[in-house]
């Protein structure tokens, strides 16, 4: 990885979004260096907001960030609704291996990585 700032390549406001690979591209990194540099960033606080569509951005208003956190909060909800299905599932249906290894999956998001299961921090996914 880049020893870049992400923060020095994404832009204010919405409006001037940037995506993935326009990122990678600019910065010499990958996709996925990008996206994890992003969760790095975020995790540190910095509020790094996107949109599949259009890309990273930074806040440039209350008002934007309170329609991303929208958005992301409607994503967490749709995220564990789905998750809770399976992991309904996967209780009624598992041996005890599979349900160790489900534990196992847990245990490893519940740190600075959460999932939409955790209910903490997420990554979006943005591969544009």
């Amino acid at each position: 990885m880049s020893d870049k700032d992400i923060r020095l390549f994404i832009p204010l406001g919405r409006n001037h979004a940037i995506s993935c690979r326009r990122l990678a591209e600019k910065m010499g990194i990958s996709e996925r260096d990008v996206q994890a540099a992003v969760l790095q960033a975020r995790s540190e606080g910095y509020p790094i907001c996107s949109t599949p569509s259009d890309g990273y951005y930074m806040p440039v208003s209350v008002e934007e960030a309170l329609a991303y956190f929208y958005a992301q909060s409607k994503r967490l909800r749709s995220g564990n609704i789905a998750l809770n299905a399976v992991r309904r599932y996967v209780s009624q249906e598992a041996t005890r291996d599979q349900w160790n290894e489900l534990e196992r999956i847990e245990r490893e998001l519940s740190g600075n990585e959460k999932t939409a299961y955790g209910a903490g921090t997420t990554t979006d996914g943005i591969r544009d």
